[in-house]
């Protein structure tokens, strides 16, 4: 048995809605974190009073229609070529930024890694603190591979773990079990 698709004018209006609002299907919640509406808004506005302000200025100036026509019209072009303009360099800014603020989440990662230790003991019978052992072990193997090799999450974590696992051995008299686990961003 065949099912017939709800087509109805008010299913396609509450779509439309949905859209327009950024709402989604399912969800009686809006996706208010864009600024969508907001410059929809305030771009309608600022363009509506632009517009009519100077075609009533026109106006005010001469009798002539076809001046205030051509006055409605070039005003519309420009307000419409200016904002799509700004527009642009907004979203190209907004993209900069991001960029920039993942260059520095990658940096902060790379440059603090977590390290944690469950079951070997604080400090080996020097008195050497093992963490600190450790975290130097796994910035020097890691500044130690070739760049390609520093690409492939498995080849870097396979590096690292053998290289916790001898550097705990040396210090500790233990093999521990080891897992590194690699974020890659």
């Amino acid at each position: 048995m065949a099912v017939a698709k709800d087509n109805s004018p008010a299913r396609r209006v509450a779509a439309l809605g949905r859209w327009l609002t950024g709402g989604t299907p399912g969800s009686r919640h809006r996706d208010v974190q864009g600024g969508t509406q907001r410059a929809t808004v305030l771009g309608a506005g600022d363009g509506l009073l632009t517009n009519l302000s100077l075609v009533l200025g026109v106006a005010g100036a001469t009798t002539n229609a076809s001046a205030v026509r051509l006055a409605g019209v070039a005003s519309l072009l420009a307000g419409a070529f200016s904002m799509a303009a700004g527009e642009l360099v907004s979203v190209r800014a907004q993209q900069e930024m991001v960029e920039r603020e993942v260059q520095v989440e990658r940096q902060e990662l790379a440059d603090d890694p977590e390290i944690e230790l469950i079951g070997v003991p604080e400090k080996n019978v020097a008195g050497e603190a093992i963490d600190d052992i450790v975290f130097d072990i796994v910035v020097s193997t890691v500044e130690g591979l070739p760049r390609a090799r520093r690409r492939d999450p498995d080849a870097l974590a396979e590096s690292v773990r053998r290289a916790v696992r001898a550097s705990v051995n040396e210090h500790w008299g233990k093999k521990p079990l080891c897992f590194v686990h690699v974020l890659t961003v």
